[in-house]
């Protein structure tokens, strides 16, 4: 089985779209639509929603703060998950120490 390289984003982008551009200073990819018109992605995001260039969403303060308190949700939630197997690990580290010591 040979190893094929998904990377070049025709199975994520819409029907005839290709990726044309990236500018490294604002991380912001550049894709054309059949038609010749250029979109552009949110900086950071290599797929995504796309907009033409030039007429990207502004968001507001409380967008991106609604936005972080997911994130962090998210983040206490993967903690969370990892706690039993913290636990198993530190009492197998007691276990060990007693046993030598």
């Amino acid at each position: 089985m040979a190893y094929k390289d998904n990377d070049d984003g025709s199975s994520r982008l819409p029907e005839g779209f290709e990726r044309v551009g990236y500018d490294a200073d604002t991380q912001v990819y550049t894709f054309k639509s059949p038609e010749g018109e250029l979109y552009e992605t949110a900086p950071g995001n290599r797929y995504g929603e796309l907009w033409p260039v030039g007429q990207r969403p502004q968001y507001s303060q409380a967008d991106i703060e609604a936005n972080n308190q997911i994130i962090e949700r998210g983040n206490l939630e993967s903690v969370r998950m990892m706690m039993p197997f913290v636990l198993i690990i530190v009492l197998f580290f007691v276990l060990v120490f007693k046993f030598i010591a």
